[in-house]
């Protein structure tokens, strides 16, 4: 890591900190262990989760590292700061606003928790009746500008929509936010050289860009990209998309588990593509989740009713009941292992084959 970069890191750091009066020197010792231990998981963890996030969406854990080069953005009420276990709505942003993947993810003591919410769930947006959940941040946000509020209070309007609209599906209280431009997810796939996949059958699909051969292969940039947004010809649809979102979480967790300047690289491809709350503690979260010292990670998709329901004016979306949803929900992120979850992670050499 250079002098330059290592400034860089620390104003970022202290910009998102400034609350806390950290000093100075603290930030630039922590950041400068953290790129030095390859094997020390909790920063790699950051990094892997900030990144899959902005590749629509990993399915792994707690986001955003100091570094990202954008500013927090909206105070979530005063009553959810300062938890022990801190809930997020992680959600990956498309150029028009809609939320094209949405987790919801807790990061306790032995590790952290992600459950896949699907883009096209017919569930309440407070305020706007039933839409689909990928509607919910534009809804909010198009809804502030009307009102003739500012872009900035607009953006936060959808921000806090989109957490609203989580928190009555789930029944949690979510603590924090973090979104993320999908697009980013080749830069990020490209720096750190590429992430392994395994699909059971060849696909090529001209609509996503996706061209993958039956196996084992690793693909980044607009690969990348395109294997995390291709639905058309899997046969469970966005549902099967998910899954993928999974598993490529997955494989990125543990090819930058033991990545010694992961944490650097990341953040610098992620520059200026996330935006957080403001009371989002990231500094705290990073020294969190560099304490464990093997975090195990878990994840898992809401039950889902009916993959095929009609909505009204003949619009296909996916059925979910809030009663299952929150009792499933309740009970992944307290640790339990319902049906739909996967087992613990931990490093394997082979990535999850999936459709």
């Amino acid at each position: 890591m250079t002098d330059d970069r290592t400034e860089s890191l620390i104003r970022d750091a202290l910009a998102h900190e400034a609350n806390r009066a950290v000093d100075p020197n603290v930030v630039r010792n922590q950041l400068a262990r953290s790129a030095r231990a390859p094997r020390r998981r909790g920063p790699a963890l950051i990094a892997a989760t900030v990144a899959g996030v902005a590749g629509v969406a990993i399915a792994v854990t707690a986001i955003v590292v100091p570094g990202t080069g954008q500013e927090p953005d909206h105070a979530m009420p005063a009553a959810e700061q300062s938890v022990s276990e801190p809930t997020l709505v992680i959600a990956g942003m498309d150029a028009n606003g809609q939320s094209d993947t949405v987790l919801l993810s807790r990061v306790r003591s032995d590790g952290v928790a992600v459950v896949s919410l699907p883009r096209d769930a017919w569930v309440e947006v407070p305020g706007h009746g039933q839409q689909r959940l990928s509607t919910a941040y534009q809804l909010g946000r198009q809804a502030a500008l009307d009102a003739g509020q500012s872009e900035e209070d607009a953006d936060r309007k959808g921000a806090t929509t989109l957490v609203d609209t989580v928190a009555t599906l789930t029944g949690e209280s979510v603590d924090h936010y973090a979104l993320v431009d999908t697009a980013a997810v080749g830069a990020v796939t490209t720096a750190i050289g590429g992430v392994e996949v395994c699909v059971h059958e060849a696909h090529h699909d001209p609509l996503s860009g996706v061209d993958l051969d039956a196996g084992r292969q690793t693909v980044s940039g607009d690969q990348a990209l395109a294997f995390l947004r291709q639905r058309r010809e899997l046969p469970e649809g966005d549902l099967d998309r998910m899954t993928r979102l999974q598993a490529f979480g997955e494989s990125l967790f543990h090819s930058l588990a033991d990545s010694e300047d992961a944490f650097t690289t990341v953040a610098g491809a992620l520059d200026g593509h996330v935006r957080t709350d403001e009371n989002l503690d990231v500094l705290g979260l990073a020294e969190k989740l560099a304490s464990m010292s093997d975090p195990g990670l878990t994840t898992a998709t809401i039950p889902i009713a009916d993959p095929e329901q009609t909505a009204p004016g003949g619009m296909a979306v996916i059925g979910v009941e809030e009663d299952e949803v929150r009792e499933f929900v309740g009970a992944f992120l307290d640790g339990e292992t319902p049906e739909g979850t996967t087992p613990e992670l931990r490093p394997t050499s082979e990535p999850r084959c999936v459709n």
